[in-house]
């Protein structure tokens, strides 16, 4: 039971740890309620609290996580300090299978996308569940666009295909309910940058 395996990984093995660093961030509960300290000195913080983690067995594996949950809030600078200490950019969260790159797109944070790419993320890794890429989630609603926007810009395949061959042009089109097309301007965009019509 893969799902079971890992919630109790993260539960019983590295949760502790990224309980301290959203703790540090000044988050609870996944929510985004961040002191009113400025950047720099959460960042202090942070280094701080992963230099003196930085031995524990789990540590890579609750920084990446960490990244994860980061990533869902958008937290950029926040991320830029887990990557400089080892954070896995293609980690996949064991229960929903998601990396931080999908998180941050479901969640449109066009700045934390932009930042996990130029730091390695691969941008056209797909879920082990739907097998659905960055680019796909993008397109599938209309107030994804800045994320599509810059998931192009940063070079992916447009043209790229899901274990059913659908392309993320199929994916925008689905997202249409029949008699009202719901996201005119993500399909624009994905056939502005070369999305084939041949699906």
């Amino acid at each position: 039971m893969p799902f079971l395996h890992g919630f109790r990984r993260i539960v019983y093995e590295y949760q502790p740890l990224v309980d301290a660093v959203m703790c540090v961030l000044g988050t609870e509960g996944g929510e985004n309620q961040r002191r009113q300290d400025d950047e720099e000195s959460i960042s202090r913080a942070l280094a701080a609290l992963l230099d003196r983690e930085s031995q524990s067995p789990v540590f890579t594996q609750g920084i990446s996580y960490s990244l994860f949950r980061v990533a869902d809030l958008g937290l950029v600078s926040a991320a830029k300090v887990l990557l400089r200490y080892g954070a896995d950019l293609n980690f996949e969260d064991p229960v929903s299978y998601y990396n931080p790159l999908h998180i941050a797109v479901l969640r449109n944070k066009p700045d934390m996308v932009q930042m996990l790419i130029t730091h390695g993320a691969e941008i056209d890794k797909r879920d082990r569940i739907h097998e659905s890429s960055p680019l796909d989630l993008a397109s599938e609603e209309a107030d994804k666009l800045p994320c599509l926007r810059v998931l192009l810009d940063l070079g992916a395949d447009v043209n790229a295909k899901d274990k059913n061959g659908k392309t993320a042009l199929l994916h925008a089109l689905a997202s249409s309910d029949g008699l009202t097309v719901n996201n005119v301007d993500n399909i624009e965009m994905l056939l502005q940058r070369g999305a084939s019509l041949d699906t």
